[in-house]
C-alpha cells in the first residue's frame, strides 16, 4: 500500500471513529476504503491485516505468498479450498495465480468474512464457518488443490470420529488438515503451512498415515520463523501428493533465493545449484531442513577429524547452589545448558539463593587441554558444533548425554598449545590497539610513541610488556616466571605472582582507607563479618585471606558512590590512582584472581605431578591471566610506585632528591627527585602521581618490603606472610625464601585497628 492510499484511509477512519488505524477492525477498514471510492481488492485487504493489532498473526509475508502462487501455478488444478481462511490473501493469491480455477474458503472469523465479501474478484464462495463444520459442509465436493495454514498451538474439543487417530485430539490445525483430506480428488495435491513440529514426533504419524489414503510427502521448503508477521515459530510449506516417490524434495525459502527457480525444481522434482534451491532426500530419512543441515554439518566435522566429546574426557551434569563452594577436577570445562553461550573452564557462579545448571566435562590431559577446548567450543565453528545438538524452541537447550555425542575438532597437543600462545598474543594485542585508540584522542600529539608501542605489540612477548608495565613486587616476579625454563616453575611462579597481586591489590585499598577516616569507619564491620570474631585478615596472610580482604573492602568502596557524604570524603584519595582504584575495585578482578586460587587448591589437594597435568594446568594459569593482563597493563601508567628516600624540609614541603622509581623487573631502580606537602618514610612504600606528586601521594601499608635477596645480591620484594606471637614471616616470591623480621610496629596496629 502506498503512503498516499494509506493516508487517505486512515484520514477517513479517524473521521468516522476518531481512534488510530491499529485501533479498527479490518472491516471498518474496508468501509473506510469504500467511501473513498477505493477499489477492494485481496492485495489491499492484506496490505489492511498488516496494520491492525488484532489481525497481524495472520499476516503471510509476500515472499511467502510469491511461493504457494508459483507452486500452485506450476502444479495448475481447477477447484481450490482453503479450509482454514484466517485471511483472504493465500486461496485469493492462489486461485488468481491459477488459470481457469475457483476457490472456496472456509472463513471462521465474523468481521474477516464480511469485509472479503466486498471482493469480487477472483471467484472464490466465501463460507462462513468454524472450519470443522465446514468441512462438513462441503463433504459432497472434491477439490483438486488444497492450500491452507491453520494457526499453529490453537487447541479443540472436537469430538473424533471412529477411526480417528487418538493423537488428532490436541491441535485443531491437525485434524483439519487430516479432514481436508477426505476431500481431496484423487489426482489432487495438498499445500499447507505448518509449523516445524509437524515434521517429527507423534505428529509425523499424522502425515505418515496418509500413504494409507495413497497420499504421500512430496515436498518440505523451510520458511524459518518469519512466514507470518507478528510469529517467531519456525515453519514449512508441505506438499502432498497422490503419486509415491521414492525422495522427498527440500528446500529453503530464503531472502535471497529466487522463488521462480525453487517452484520450478519443486514441481520437476529436481535438485538446484544450491541446497536452497532444493536437494532430494531419501523418504525413509527424511528430517527436514534443520535435520539436513544438521547432518550436512556433521559429516563435514567428520571429515575434519572431529571425534565425540565422550571420547576426550567424563561428561556429567552438574548443579551448583549458591553459597556452596565447589572444587573442580583438574582440566575440566563447564558448557551451559541454556543456549550457547561461552563455555567456562572455572565453575560459573549462581546466582544469590539460585542454582545452576551446568555440564561438566573432565577433559584427559594426554589429548585435550582444557583452555583450548573451551575456546574452541566458544568460537564460530564450536557454537554452530552445539547448535546441531540443541533442543527446545522456546527454551533452546542441551543435555550431558547430547554433549557427550558433541563432535569436536582435537589436534596434537602440541598444536593446541600453539594456538593457545597465539590466542594469547592476538587478545593481548587487541587489548593494546583498544589502549592506544583512547590514548590517541586524549592525546593527539603522541601518536609517535602511540604508532611505536603499537608496532612493539605485534612482536614482543606480552608477558614482558605487562611485567614492564607493573610496580617491581610483581614485576619481579612475573619476569622470574618467562625465564624459568621448567613447566613445573612456571606455574608456581605465576600462583605466586597472582597472590602477591592479592595482596599488593589488598594493601592499597587497605592504605586508601586508613587515609580516609570516614570510609575507614563505615567497612571495620565489614571486614569484621567476613574474617569472623576475634579473626584479622593478617593472622595467616595466605590467598584466600587476601582475596577474601579485597573483595570486602572492593565491595564496600563500590557502595561508597550511593553515599553523597562518603562519596565526597573518598575523591581525593581517589585522585591519587583514579585507573588503579578502579581496576582493583572492579568484581572481575577479584574473581580472576580466585579463579587462580581455584586452579592452586586442585594441584595442592590432587598432587599433579603429569607433565601433561602440569601443561594443562600452566594453559588454565594463562587463560585466567589474561583477563587479568588486559584490565591492568595500563593502569600504572599515571603513578609511580615509589621509596622516598633521605628527605629535605624547606618551608614545610618535603624534597626527596633520590627517591627510587619501583617499576618495572630490571634489578636497578631509576632515581628522580620528588617534592611533597606530605611526609614520606625514608624506608617507606608510596603510590604517587607521574603528574602533580605534590597533590597526589599516597603511602602503603607496609605489606611488602624491599631488601637485597642472599643468593643474588638483587633486589627482591618480601610479601607478608604471617604474624606468629610478636613474629612477623615474610617470603621472597621470586625465590620462595622466608624471612622472619619486623616489618613496623604498626603492621600490630593495623591489623587490630582494622577489625
Amino acid at each position: 500500500m502506498d503512503e498516499e492510499l494509506r493516508q487517505r484511509i486512515q484520514d477517513r477512519f479517524y473521521r468516522n471513529q476518531e481512534r488510530s488505524l491499529r485501533s479498527a477492525s479490518l472491516l471498518q477498514l474496508v468501509d473506510a476504503a469504500m467511501e473513498e471510492r477505493i477499489p477492494i481488492t485481496w492485495q489491499l485487504l492484506h496490505d489492511f491485516s498488516s496494520l491492525l493489532t488484532s489481525g497481524h498473526d495472520a499476516t503471510i509475508q509476500v515472499q511467502v505468498l510469491e511461493l504457494f502462487r508459483s507452486v500452485t501455478g506450476q502444479l495448475g488444478g481447477r477447484a481450490l479450498l482453503d479450509p482454514f481462511a484466517r485471511a483472504p490473501a493465500l486461496i485469493a493469491g492462489v486461485v488468481e495465480g491459477t488459470p481457469r480455477s475457483a476457490g472456496t474458503a472456509i472463513v471462521p472469523s465474523r468481521d474477516v468474512y464480511e469485509a472479503i465479501s466486498r471482493l469480487t474478484d477472483p471467484p472464490i464462495q466465501w463460507v462462513h464457518s468454524d472450519p470443522i463444520s465446514g468441512l462438513e459442509q462441503l463433504a459432497e465436493q472434491e477439490f483438486d488443490l488444497i492450500v491452507s495454514s491453520p494457526p499453529p498451538g490453537y487447541m479443540h474439543a472436537v469430538e473424533l470420529r471412529g477411526g480417528e487417530p487418538a493423537y488428532l485430539r490436541e491441535e485443531l490445525g491437525d485434524l483439519v488438515l487430516y479432514r481436508s483430506t477426505r476431500l481431496l480428488s484423487a489426482t489432487g495435491v495438498m499445500l499447507a503451512v505448518v509449523a516445524d513440529g509437524f515434521l517429527s514426533g507423534k505428529r509425523r504419524l499424522l502425515w505418515e498415515s496418509w500413504s494409507d489414503e495413497r497420499l504421500y510427502l512430496r515436498a518440505v521448503v523451510s520458511l524459518g520463523s518469519g512466514a507470518y508477521s507478528g510469529m517467531s515459530i519456525p515453519m514449512s510449506l508441505v506438499v502432498f501428493e497422490r503419486e509415491q516417490r521414492g525422495s522427498v524434495f527440500l528446500g529453503r525459502l530464503d531472502p535471497g533465493i529466487a522463488v521462480t527457480d525453487l517452484a520450478r525444481n519443486l514441481e520437476a522434482h529436481s535438485e538446484g545449484d544450491r541446497p536452497e534451491l532444493g536437494v532430494l532426500v531419501d523418504r525413509n530419512q527424511f528430517v527436514g531442513w534443520e535435520g539436513f543441515v544438521r547432518q550436512r554439518a556433521l559429516d563435514a566435522l567428520r571429515e575434519l577429524g572431529a571425534q565425540p566429546l565422550e571420547e576426550c574426557g567424563t561428561v556429567r551434569s552438574l548443579t551448583l547452589k549458591a553459597g556452596e563452594s565447589y572444587e573442580p577436577p583438574h582440566n575440566v570445562i563447564f558448557i551451559p545448558t541454556l543456549g550457547t553461550g561461552r563455555v567456562l573452564t572455572s565453575p560459573p557462579e549462581p546466582k544469590e539463593r539460585g542454582t545452576y545448571r551446568t555440564i561438566e566435562v573432565t577433559l584427559d590431559p594426554n589429548l585435550v587441554y582444557a583452555p583450548y577446548l573451551a575456546e574452541w567450543l566458544s568460537g564460530p565453528q564450536g557454537r554452530r558444533s552445539r547448535e546441531l545438538y540443541v533442543r527446545g524452541a522456546t527454551i533452546p537447550h542441551v543435555s550431558a548425554k547430547d554433549m557427550s555425542h558433541l563432535l569436536v575438532l582435537v589436534p596434537t597437543l602440541d598444536a593446541q598449545n600453539r594456538v593457545l600462545e597465539v590466542a594469547r598474543h592476538l587478545a593481548n594485542v587487541e587489548a593494546t590497539v583498544t589502549e592506544l585508540r583512547g590514548e590517541l584522542w586524549r592525546n593527539p600529539a603522541g601518536t609517535a610513541s602511540i604508532t611505536a608501542r603499537l608496532e612493539r605489540s605485534t612482536t614482543a612477548d606480552p608477558d614482558e610488556a605487562w611485567a614492564d608495565s607493573l610496580p617491581f613486587p610483581l614485576a619481579s616476579i612475573l619476569y622470574q616466571s618467562i625465564a624459568d625454563a621448567s613447566p613445573r616453575a612456571k606455574v608456581e611462579r605465576l600462583v605466586h605472582f597472582v597472590e602477591a597481586f592479592a595482596e599488593f591489590a589488598s594493601g592499597i585499598l587497605v592504605s586508601a582507607i586508613y587515609r580516609t577516616p570516614q570510609v575507614f569507619a563505615a567497612l571495620r564491620t565489614d571486614v569484621a563479618k567476613a574474617f569472623g570474631p576475634g579473626r584479622t585478615p593478617f593472622d595467616r596472610g595466605d590467598f584466600g585471606a587476601w582475596v577474601n580482604l579485597g573483595r570486602t573492602l572492593a565491595k564496600g568502596i563500590r557502595r561508597v558512590a550511593d553515599d553523597a557524604d562518603l562519596n565526597r570524603a573518598w575523591q581525593p584519595t581517589k585522585k591519587v590512582a583514579p585507573d588503579v582504584f578502579a581496576a582493583f575495585v572492579d568484581k572481575g578482578f577479584w574473581e580472576a584472581l580466585d579463579q587462580v586460587r581455584l586452579i592452586r587448591n586442585r594441584r595442592s589437594h590432587g598432587g599433579i605431578d603429569n607433565p601433561r597435568q602440569i601443561q594443562a594446568q600452566y594453559h588454565e594459569l594463562q587463560e585466567a591471566l589474561v583477563w587479568l593482563r588486559q584490565q591492568t597493563v595500563a593502569i600504572f601508567d599515571d603513578v609511580y610506585l615509589i621509596q622516598p628516600g633521605a628527605c629535605r624540609i624547606r618551608n614545610g614541603v618535603y624534597h626527596y632528591d633520590q627517591a627510587r622509581r619501583l617499576m618495572g623487573y630490571a634489578p636497578a631502580f631509576y632515581e628522580i627527585a620528588l617534592t611533597t606537602v606530605m611526609p614520606l618514610d625514608d624506608d617507606g612504600i608510596a603510590l604517587v602521581g607521574r603528574s602533580d606528586p605534590m597533590g597526589r601521594v599516597l603511602p602503603l601499608v607496609r605489606l611488602f618490603r624491599l631488601a637485597p635477596a642472599p643468593a643474588t645480591a638483587r633486589n627482591a620484594c618480601y610479601f607478608y606472610n604471617k604474624r606468629v606471637g610478636s613474629d612477623i614471616f615474610c617470603m621472597c616470591r621470586t625465590t620462595s625464601r622466608m624471612s622472619q623480621n619486623s616489618l613496623s610496629e604498626r603492621m600490630t596496629s593495623h591489623s587490630s585497628s582494622l577489625t
